[in-house]
Formats: structure tokens, C-alpha cells, sequence
């Protein structure tokens, strides 16, 4: 469901990205996915968000360029660290762009060791300047850690599932299923409402 969701602001916020826009709007996420948590440590997210807004401009900006250069030069010695891919977010937001939304869909999902990591960038960005807005889903047992690290700046919004949308939902996914006794159906469904709880 917050996946639904999330794609949704994703897909239209990306409109405000045009470059003929007079407004530039940066727009970028990350959809943390339990399956593949190896593959989003802090650095790996920080470096995705950066090169996903770097898209978004015309030219590539001096400091990152550099840092490649020096990257080619010198191989992996020169290599920027994880707080040099948080200034380079930074400056680039800053010079270039009106508004940058961060989308982070399953926070929970990221690895526990990363977590402190990456709220400590965020909290970095935040607070650089009035420029950059993050937009986060999470299970609640982690709003309370969230709203600690990140201040009073996080507003928090409850999303639950409604009986009747996952009755509908349920419904679609069945519908295919001809064969399926209809007392089997009515226990799936009851099932799975009992245990959703909101979710």
C-alpha cells in the first residue's frame, strides 16, 4: 500500500523536474526492498539519490566532475567518501535547484548497522538550508527513532489500510481463481483482514 502511494507522489512530482520549468525541482528516491538489502547500504542510497538528481541537469557540476577526474587519475585511493557524496547532494541541491523532494519508500527495510548512517545524512541535508524535503515510509516502531534523530521539523502522517480496500484488493486478486471453492475464498479473505491490522 505505501508502495502505492509512494510511486504515485514519485510519478507526479517528476513533472516539475522539466528543464524548461522556470522553478527547477529536483526529485529522486529510493524503494528499500527486503530482498535485496545487501544492495542498499547508506553509501549505495546516498550515491543513487546524487546521480539521480545529477540527471536531472544539463551539465555535470564541477565538484563532482573533479572528483571523477581525480577518480580516474588515481583509482580507487581517490575515491569520495560517504560524507563527500552527502556535500556533493548538498551543493548540488543548493546551486542548481529550486526544491529537492528525497522520496525513501521502506525505510525499515534498509539494514539495521546503515540505518544511524543514513538519518545522520538526511539530518545533514535537512538542515543545510530550506531547500531539501524528504518524504519517508516506515513501520511505526521506527517514527519514534526517526522524529529523535531528524527534530521537530518531522511531521508525521498514519497511513492504514482500509477493511474495504483490502477487501477490494482481495477480490481482484481472486477473481481470476474460477475454481476456487468459495469457502476456501471466504477464509483466505477473512484471514488476511483479521491479520492486516491497519497495515
Amino acid at each position: 500500500m505505501c508502495l502505492t502511494i509512494s510511486s504515485l507522489l514519485v510519478d507526479s512530482s517528476l513533472q516539475y523536474t522539466n528543464n524548461l520549468n522556470t522553478v527547477k525541482i529536483g526529485v529522486v528516491h529510493f524503494y528499500f526492498e527486503y530482498n535485496r538489502r545487501e544492495n542498499q547500504r547508506a553509501d549505495e542510497v546516498i550515491k543513487s539519490l546524487l546521480k539521480q538528481l545529477i540527471y536531472q541537469l544539463d551539465t555535470i557540476p564541477e565538484n563532482v566532475e573533479q572528483a571523477y577526474q581525480q577518480f580516474e587519475t588515481r583509482g580507487l585511493i581517490a575515491t569520495p567518501n560517504f560524507d563527500s557524496f552527502v556535500d556533493f547532494f548538498i551543493a548540488c541541491s543548493k546551486k542548481f535547484f529550486t526544491k529537492v523532494f528525497i522520496f525513501l519508500d521502506a525505510y525499515d527495510e534498509s539494514l539495521d548497522e546503515d540505518k544511524r548512517t543514513l538519518v545522520t545524512a538526511l539530518d545533514k541535508m535537512l538542515k543545510s538550508g530550506p531547500k531539501i524535503y524528504v518524504y519517508m515510509t516506515t513501520r511505526p516502531h521506527l517514527v519514534g527513532e526517526l522524529s529523535k534523530e531528524l527534530g521537530e521539523e518531522v511531521e508525521k502522517l498514519e497511513i492504514k489500510a482500509v477493511d474495504s480496500d483490502i477487501s477490494k484488493y482481495l477480490n481482484q486478486k481472486l477473481e481470476p481463481e474460477k475454481d476456487l471453492d468459495p469457502e476456501i475464498e471466504s477464509n483466505i479473505k477473512s484471514s488476511i483482514m483479521t491479520n492486516a491490522k491497519g497495515m
